[in-house]
């Protein structure tokens, strides 16, 4: 029960973040909302790392899989934020849905044993939303919504440029939660969180400061 909970609330927080991040994308580009998101979790998660990742046993496994789920996580969100850019946020945010299964794909590769009703389940999960959203309606453009962003620098296209990068970014995505969940077998939860967000934070926030590419305009503020 814990276990459905807490994927149905990760859900939530999680479709969340994709209309948000949409709107940022479409303002000030895919780079500068990363950096952003970066720096903002990078705030957030080392506090959280000091107060409750005490104690941990960081071992050379550990390490590299802190290192994989980082590095798949910023990949993954950037990819994400290109296809948002470029497409539909109904279209993408179905695509992005199945990071779920992929995990699940991956850990059966890697030998853990699902029963054959889940991996059932989850194919035709899968399958599911992969069908509709190529069978996805046109969405209106932020700009016509009520408080929307006056001016998107790449409103979304009919065309499926933007579906390459949806499924690169699901198997960025489907890593990083295999990794994180064996992470979360040795380690406190909140380990999982640091690597991709001080990472981030270091290797594409900093960067794009000191280039002047870190833009931000006050519409986008709430939704970074």
């Amino acid at each position: 029960m814990l276990a459905i909970l807490g994927g149905f609330g990760a859900a939530l927080c999680w479709a969340t973040s994709s209309m948000a991040s949409a709107r940022a994308s479409r303002a000030i580009g895919a780079w500068a909302t990363l950096g952003w998101v970066m720096l903002i979790g990078t705030a957030l998660s080392v506090p959280a790392t000091i107060l409750w990742g005490g104690g941990a046993d960081l071992t050379g496994e550990a390490l590299l899989l802190l290192v994989i789920s980082g590095a798949a996580n910023v990949v993954g969100l950037l990819l994400a934020y290109v296809a948002f850019q470029r497409g539909k946020v109904a279209v993408i945010a179905s695509i992005l849905a199945t990071e779920g299964a992929t995990a699940a794909v991956i850990s059966i590769v890697f030998g853990e044993q699902l029963a054959i009703g889940a991996v059932v389940v989850l194919g035709a999960l899968a399958g599911g939303v992969v069908l509709a959203s190529a069978a996805g309606d046109d969405e209106e453009g932020a700009a016509a919504e009520p408080g929307g962003l006056a001016a998107e620098s790449h409103p979304p296209s009919a065309d499926g440029s933007a579906i390459p990068f949806a499924l690169a970014a699901v198997a960025c995505f489907g890593i990083n939660l295999y990794a994180t969940g064996r992470l979360g077998a040795t380690l406190p939860i909140v380990w999982s969180l640091l690597p991709a967000r001080l990472g981030g934070a270091v290797f594409v926030a900093l960067p794009l400061l000191a280039m002047g590419r870190l833009t931000l305009v006050r519409p986008a503020v709430p939704f970074v």
